[in-house]
């Protein structure tokens, strides 16, 4: 999901990273939690100034009931959020590719789980990958940048299937998956 906020002069894309990481659920279920505890306060402050009316306490009860039930509903988006991605990156299969038959050229591959994406070109040159650009990996911080190394990795072994690098294991998969997307492709 991307955004896009327009001015008179000219256009400025401002792409919101976290809603392209994460489960609508869970924005939507944290925002509904949100409002619910924020109505819950401000009811909670005007009964302590106006006085304590039935009416006045019951929706006060019902706001934070709801507020319990929404952070209840939050804390479950994300635990099956980080579930399916887990699940998602174990399935991935690596397995080679005979580079050799491969024509000449960049091929373009693609693959996404839930919270990590990349694309990448991989330019085949007399039966060799010769280079692996990474044009886009989500997320690109401090947690999936260092899976990026294995493009070199699988450049100077000539293989696919090498090791992913430590502490962005899912990272590497996803990237290794688009390496072989590519090359598929190719194939094709």
């Amino acid at each position: 999901m991307y955004f896009a906020f327009h001015s008179n002069r000219c256009t400025h894309y401002f792409i919101l990273e976290v809603l392209n990481e994460r489960p609508v659920s869970i924005f939507l279920t944290g925002f509904i939690a949100a409002f619910f505890i924020l109505f819950a306060a401000i009811n909670g402050f005007m009964i302590g100034k106006i006085g304590k009316g039935k009416t006045q306490i019951k929706i006060h009860r019902i706001a934070a009931l709801l507020s319990g039930i929404f952070i209840i509903l939050h804390i479950a988006s994300v635990l099956i959020g980080v579930t399916t991605y887990q699940n998602q990156a174990r399935s991935i299969v690596v397995e080679n590719i005979d580079v050799t038959h491969i024509p000449d050229g960049v091929y373009i591959g693609e693959y996404s789980v839930t919270y990590v994406s990349a694309r990448v070109e991989v330019t085949v040159q007399s039966g060799g990958i010769t280079n692996i650009e990474i044009t886009e990996h989500r997320p690109g911080d401090k947690h999936g940048l260092p899976a990026e190394a294995i493009a070199r990795a699988i450049r100077e072994q000539q293989r696919i299937d090498v090791d992913t690098v430590s502490g962005a294991t899912n990272s590497s998969k996803v990237i290794q998956a688009a390496v072989i997307n590519a090359l598929q492709g190719a194939v094709n």
